[in-house]
């Protein structure tokens, strides 16, 4: 588990972990997903929100695509034609709550998952966020704490009593009220 790799190691290393989907000795994570343009943003939403440093290989937040070498190591693709303009306005946001929210540059963690959406809470002082990731390709809902929550990646508000929906394959970056 998650847990008990982070236990493995020091805090230190843990927060230096360099967290990588793909890179030139692999083949593109898109690929690995078949296809799956939601399955890589919910990894992406993981990677950006968990501990270390996301570094993200050139050309996956425009969704190049390529398998095992050298594919995966194709010159990068500058015709904006062929970009996933949707997946890279996904990324340019998780890249900005990153450099933003001080709970997940250096806050504390905590997982709390369902047995079919993956919750892993990060704190820092005030600042208090739940990454909510639906892997499956059902619909699935997740009662919320009791407090007030905003959607940081959808951009959505949420009551005290309300449950959020989570389509198949997606993320979803809240931030709580602290009580």
């Amino acid at each position: 588990s998650l847990t008990e790799y982070l236990m493995r190691y020091s805090s230190q290393a843990n927060d230096s972990m360099l967290n990588l989907l793909d890179s030139h000795d692999t083949p593109r994570f898109v690929n690995t997903c078949g296809g799956s343009v939601g399955r890589l943003k919910s990894a992406a939403a993981f990677q950006y929100t968990y501990i270390g440093m996301p570094c993200t290989y050139y050309g996956t937040e425009i969704g190049m695509t390529g398998d095992n070498d050298p594919d995966c190591r194709k010159t990068f693709d500058w015709n904006e034609m062929n970009w996933d303009h949707e997946l890279r306005e996904y990324y340019k946001k998780l890249i900005a709550l990153r450099k933003t929210k001080k709970a997940l540059q250096i806050g504390t963690i905590r997982f709390c998952s369902t047995k079919h959406v993956f919750a892993m809470e990060r704190t820092w002082e005030n600042e208090r966020l739940l990454v909510l990731i639906n892997n499956t390709n059902a619909l699935q809902e997740c009662p919320l704490p009791c407090t007030k929550a905003v959607d940081l990646l959808g951009d959505k508000s949420y009551a005290p009593t309300e449950a959020i929906e989570l389509a198949p394959y997606s993320a979803a970056v809240l931030e709580l009220a602290m009580e």
